[in-house]
């Protein structure tokens, strides 16, 4: 094992992980079935102790069974506090998650991580949140690794599974993936129309303005602008992310009503994220002509 793998695979947090060092941490740390023989262990021990108590005949086989009643109770109540103790802290990071405390919330994953290997729930909550964290943070590449390994178990069919994969092709086309991205979209478009107003449609609805955006089909986004506050307001603050794209959009427009446009799309959107987290976001939001315009 190499430097580079016992570090990955140690708890200790990279400033911001890598895709490389992502992939290691859930290579050594990936969701794993319980043992068997761990689940079977109370009732082989509770067959064996009263098989012992009717064949052999003496004083000890009639405080055996009962040691090893109360062990298996000290055992389901440790066991018991433990997942209880985990539970608080998966729920923690992903409290900080949701507060955009996302230095610590990062910090909390990758820590958890090898914590939940046999519990598949949680494992899935923290990985959650690490890759929502790197998203937060721009390691696209690290992100998307994140996404993959919570989309390897989940059913094609899971309500998280759009959600999942509607947040990939997001990361994609930030990372400049855009024909990886394209795919996954044209693929999802089916799921996506049977859902009606979610969460996940707002989703599906901000990726395919992102890649108009980014594939310079600005003429193409404005057409879906009349609906575009119906379909993004499942999203709650981020839908300022659409509006500001919608902006943009309308700036690179020749129409003599278009600069209007503009600046009413981005007066919404910084009404929700102010403008600079908007282009941290969106770096191409800088170029904007309506941004010292529109109270940016």
């Amino acid at each position: 094992m190499t430097d580079q793998t016992r570090k990955t695979s140690s708890d200790h947090l990279p400033e911001v992980p890598s895709a490389h060092q992502v992939a290691g941490h859930l290579g050594h740390h990936g969701l794993r079935r319980p043992s068997r023989l761990l689940s079977w262990l109370p009732l082989a021990a509770i067959v064996a102790v009263f098989v012992l108590s009717m064949t052999v005949r003496h004083v000890v086989t009639l405080i055996v069974p009962w040691l090893v009643l109360v062990g298996i109770l000290a055992f389901g109540y440790g066991w018991r506090r433990w997942l209880g103790h985990l539970e608080q802290r998966v729920t923690r990071a992903q409290e900080l998650s949701m507060m955009r405390y996302h230095r610590e919330a990062l910090y909390a994953a990758w820590r958890l991580l090898p914590r939940v290997t046999t519990v598949p729930g949680m494992h899935g909550r923290v990985l959650t949140v690490l890759a929502h964290c790197l998203d937060q943070f721009k390691a696209y590449d690290a992100a998307i690794v994140a996404y993959d390994g919570l989309i390897e178990w989940l059913p094609p069919q899971h309500p998280g599974t759009v959600q999942l994969r509607i947040q990939r092709a997001i990361a994609q086309l930030q990372c400049g993936q855009l024909l990886d991205a394209d795919d996954a979209l044209r693929g999802l478009r089916g799921a996506v129309g049977t859902i009606g107003h979610t969460v996940t449609a707002a989703g599906f609805c901000l990726a395919r303005l992102i890649q108009q955006v980014r594939t310079h089909h600005y003429a193409d986004a404005v057409e879906s602008a009349p609906m575009l506050l119906d379909n993004l307001r499942p999203l709650g603050v981020e839908a300022a992310y659409g509006h500001a794209l919608m902006a943009l959009s309308y700036s690179h427009l020749a129409d003599p009503a278009a600069a209007r446009h503009a600046r009413m799309w981005w007066s919404r959107a910084t009404l929700m994220i102010p403008a600079v987290a908007l282009v941290d976001r969106f770096a191409e939001l800088d170029r904007l002509p309506a941004l010292n315009r529109a109270g940016g």
